[in-house]
């Protein structure tokens, strides 16, 4: 996929993550996760409400959600804030300051 790929009439930017954490920015759109090994993905404060991101990964590391501290990630009970499996992809959304709700293709809890 480009760094800036259009997906049904709007045009995603697309950051590509091999390192062990990573920062979502307010101007990310899609983050794709390319790493064999572990990966934590956090929240920051302060994203616009009503934003929506997607994190893929396409190797084998687990992806692991975190906020920030001060920030609310919510995600469905017996669900884990991880991304399942290689080619998973879970949205994040931004519903109110600092509160996001994960969904999608989460680890399950043991």
């Amino acid at each position: 996929m480009k760094s800036n790929q259009l997906v049904g009439g709007v045009v995603n930017n697309v950051k590509a993550v091999t390192t062990a954490t990573y920062t979502l920015e307010a101007k990310d759109q899609v983050i794709s996760v390319n790493r064999a090994s572990a990966v934590a993905i956090t929240i920051p404060l302060a994203l616009e409400v009503g934003k929506n991101y997607r994190i893929n990964t396409i190797n084998t590391g687990a992806v692991t959600i975190v906020g920030a501290v001060g920030v609310t990630v919510n995600f469905p009970v017996l669900q884990l804030a991880e991304l399942s499996a290689q080619y998973a992809t879970v949205e994040i959304d931004v519903i109110t300051l600092n509160v996001v709700v994960l969904s999608g293709a989460l680890k399950a809890a043991p």
